[in-house]
């Protein structure tokens, strides 16, 4: 079981996130690692950015995305029933929370492009008085650092909502770029495996992808079960409290053990 420290614990509710390198195992970003490349294979992933007026596609510069993912996933459906990730969640918000999303984003090497800076809680429009309900768990698939683009942040920056309004880069994304201070950023360099944790107000982006190499993150959101979005279309699974059932009540069956099980069939040669 992982458990977050008390010091991470305390970080996330003083500046409003927390990092937790090696969250996950080799076996675990093994596994995800083979469904993502299902996913790709199956070319279920799609380019979000345009030239420039929110809707020509483009292709001199890649954002890859599949939102929600968990229609498409049985392994990624599985993965908020994996007990550490309720466990580390119920440290950040209180019982009883469903999951709200799940999506994956895909950087290509050396075209890779970054998503604006925003705050998710501008996308989950119901909960914007009340950004600390909420928490996105953003999770390198693959090594992250500032050539490849890795996940920026603001500190303390959750205390208040921005203007937001149409990112004209990309077919549907909203950015609050004019009112963001890029010197107060913090970057989320962390090893495959590592998780940062943010409130829904934390404001935040990725860069640009100059590496030789693919990078790709995986982000689950979590929120306090009054204050769910239904902006989005989407399954609110149970993950704790007394209408939980491990996936049961919402996808007819026990999810709970799924992770494990596929993790265990999965070949260490995609490490």
């Amino acid at each position: 079981m992982y458990l977050l420290s008390q010091k991470q614990v305390q970080q996330f509710q003083d500046e409003g996130y927390c990092l937790a390198p090696d969250f996950f195992s080799d076996e675990d970003i093994a596994l995800m690692r083979a469904e993502l490349q299902r996913l790709r294979d199956d070319q279920l992933l799609f380019n979000k950015c345009t030239k420039d007026d929110g809707s020509t596609p483009t292709t001199d510069r890649i954002n890859l995305q599949i939102c929600p993912l968990t229609p498409h996933s049985d392994i990624f459906r599985s993965l908020p029933f994996y007990k550490p990730v309720g466990d580390a969640i119920g440290q950040l918000i209180s019982a009883p929370f469903v999951q709200q999303l799940d999506q994956i984003f895909v950087k290509p090497a050396g075209i890779g492009y970054g998503t604006n800076w925003h705050q998710d809680n501008a996308y989950f429009q119901s909960a914007q008085i009340e950004p600390h309900r909420g928490v996105g768990m953003w999770i390198a698939i693959d090594d992250t650092n500032v050539n490849n683009g890795t996940m920026r942040l603001i500190p303390n920056s959750h205390k208040g909502m921005k203007e937001h309004k149409r990112d004209l880069h990309s077919d549907h994304f909203i950015t609050c770029a004019d009112s963001v201070d890029e010197s107060l950023a913090v970057p989320v360099e962390v090893e495959a495996g590592g998780v940062a944790f943010f409130n829904f107000g934390i404001v935040h982006c990725t860069k640009d992808n100059n590496s030789d190499q693919d990078r790709a993150g995986l982000a689950l959101h979590f929120c306090e079960c009054d204050v769910v979005s239904e902006h989005h279309p989407y399954t609110h699974p149970f993950i704790r409290g007394d209408e939980a059932s491990d996936g049961l009540r919402e996808f007819g069956r026990d999810l709970s053990a799924d992770w494990l099980n596929a993790r265990n069939k999965c070949s260490p040669a995609l490490i």
